[in-house]
């Protein structure tokens, strides 16, 4: 069983949109994916989330203990996200193995990109360069 692991904190709607495509292609090609983001988001959402002062990273790495692989989707803070470093420090300390994987492997970049302009994660980085500023339309 694979658990998805992707940074969320200040990234929230792509890192949902991003978490439910790669799950759905990794499900596809027929594994068992946990994750907790999709999750967690869709209970927050409609509003049956638990408090906020429950710990969401417990709750998560005992769902860890029953997976045997980790991957680690890089969205643009995965490397200082301390929920990401956590579960591949309980993924080390268990022996449990680690991938990485570009998210653009699994998403589309012209869905990406829309995501990305719609000013809701103006950090959110993806594979696909943005455009140089001598090939954007500037006859708008």
């Amino acid at each position: 069983m694979i658990y998805l692991s992707i940074p969320y904190t200040g990234k929230e709607y792509v890192s949902f949109r991003v978490s439910c495509a790669v799950a759905a292609e990794l499900a596809k090609a027929g594994n068992v994916v946990v994750a907790p983001i999709i999750y967690g988001h869709v209970l927050s959402d409609h509003g049956h989330a638990f408090d906020h002062d429950h710990d969401w990273l417990k709750h998560d790495l005992e769902i860890l203990h029953h997976c045997n692989q980790v991957v680690v989707v890089k969205l643009k803070g995965w490397e200082e996200s301390v929920g990401v470093q956590a579960e591949m420090a309980e993924a080390k300390k268990l022996g449990i193995p680690i991938l990485f994987l570009d998210p653009s492997w699994f998403v589309p970049p012209e869905l990406m990109h829309i995501w990305a302009n719609m000013d809701l994660d103006d950090d959110f980085n993806f594979a696909a360069p943005a455009p140089k500023e001598d090939e954007t339309n500037e006859s708008l």
